[in-house]
């Protein structure tokens, strides 16, 4: 059973990847306990486990903030995920006779048929492929590389989905991700390594393809670029 922190954790973390804050937006503790119906002693040790999964910062003098968004941090996210996520697909492969895989088909089909018609909401999107490729990382084997490749991970979601981008002028190969889980399951741990690393550039490369220009500045200097705060839902007491 969770604690009410991580309930509180959790409730937090859903409200970041949604884009309920702005990325870089200081955060009012005591507000946060009101909506979310919890202390703020709870809300305090919430942002600090979601300081160590890299959603958070705290900054002297100011407080608790939405990491801001930094286009060569985002860039820097993917070289690590490459790295590490090509690992992975190599353990994957290299024990594939004790790994069902199943499951990852079905999501990898689900995936390309949501790529091929994306929905409205492109962290529906971005959502379902942050839980396919963690699907994937799970079966490595390694529980140090899995833990890792999750914060890593969280933090390239979130960063993502701040630009906004439209996945309908992405263009990806048919059956993209299907290749992929195939390449998993295959003989060869090099070649599946190899289709990882080119899986996770080209995730980089639709990136940029599909985020919005620049914002404008304005006449004063200021940019300008969409409210994202929404009310919050309140957390749900145990048992109730």
């Amino acid at each position: 059973m969770l604690t009410r922190t991580e309930q509180c954790a959790n409730q937090l973390r859903g409200n970041i990847l949604q884009g309920r804050f702005a990325p870089g937006e200081v955060l009012s503790q005591r507000q946060l306990a009101r909506e979310l119906g919890c202390s703020p002693i709870v809300v305090r040790e919430s942002l600090r486990m979601l300081e160590n999964q890299g959603l958070v910062e705290n900054v002297p003098k100011w407080g608790t903030r939405i990491v801001p968004f930094d286009v060569d941090r985002l860039k820097g996210l993917f070289l690590v995920r490459e790295a590490l996520e090509g690992m992975a697909a190599r353990l994957v492969c290299s024990r594939r006779a004790a790994v069902d895989f199943a499951p990852l088909l079905t999501q990898a089909q689900a995936l390309d048929r949501l790529f091929a018609k994306p929905p409205a909401d492109a962290g529906q999107l971005a959502t379902e492929h942050y839980v396919f490729h963690s699907a994937i990382d799970g079966l490595c084997g390694c529980t140090e590389l899995v833990e890792t490749l999750a914060r890593v991970n969280l933090q390239q979601l979130f960063l993502a989905s701040t630009q906004l981008v439209d996945f309908a002028r992405v263009r990806q190969p048919s059956r993209w991700h299907l290749q992929l889980v195939q390449a998993l399951a295959g003989s060869d741990p090099e070649a599946a390594e190899r289709a990882m690393r080119e899986h996770v550039r080209k995730g980089l490369e639709d990136i940029a393809v599909a985020a919005p220009p620049p914002p404008v500045a304005g006449r004063s200097g200021t940019t300008t670029s969409p409210t994202r705060r929404q009310a919050l839902t309140p957390l749900v007491e145990a048992g109730s």
